[in-house]
């Protein structure tokens, strides 16, 4: 909702907010508070998280609520849009499930190597890939529903995802 609203700057540091008292936590205070400490420190993190998020929520002008119109046409299509959606994304699992049950049958190693196999390229999509769409998709939403052409933030989007995926992947195979 605030990426689409043009604000980048609280979802992108509500990741640090989780991270770094878990982190501390971790390195400082694991040893005297143990697991019961740990819940406490992620219990708080996901309130300071809401805390950064509910403000700037209501500042772009979010209602509590819940607008939905069973009849709109924008509804219905999401609603048939969420079917491939969900087969392509147990696709990725069934693979992994596949891949990691003939890998079981290899040698001493072959998980392992699928695993990290699979950490890199996460690190590829996550790192580079998400970043870049996570900035311009709000971009190519509003040019859309300004029935503006968005043929130009496509070629622009698709070219720095190129530029910046393909060195990435080349160091990546090296490596």
């Amino acid at each position: 909702y605030l990426h689409v609203h043009g604000k980048f700057r609280i979802p992108a540091l509500e990741g640090l907010a989780i991270s770094i008292p878990i982190i501390l936590y971790l390195l400082f205070f694991s040893d005297e508070f143990g697991i019961i400490g740990l819940m406490v420190v992620t219990t708080f993190t996901g309130l300071f998280k809401l805390s950064l998020i509910i403000p700037s929520t209501f500042k772009t002008g979010f209602s509590i609520i819940p607008r939905v119109d069973l009849k709109d046409k924008y509804f219905k299509m999401t609603l048939i849009l969420l079917g491939p959606i969900i087969l392509g994304s147990m696709s990725g699992y069934i693979n992994t499930i596949v891949d990691r049950s003939i890998a079981s049958q290899l040698i001493e190693g072959s998980i392992s190597a699928l695993s990290y196999a699979a950490r890199i390229r996460q690190l590829v999509l996550g790192l580079f890939i998400t970043s870049l769409i996570t900035v311009l998709y709000p971009m190519i939403a509003k040019i859309a529903s300004e029935n503006k052409s968005i043929e130009s933030i496509m070629k622009f989007g698709i070219n720095i995802i190129i530029l910046i995926t393909i060195p990435a992947t080349v160091v990546l195979m090296i490596l």
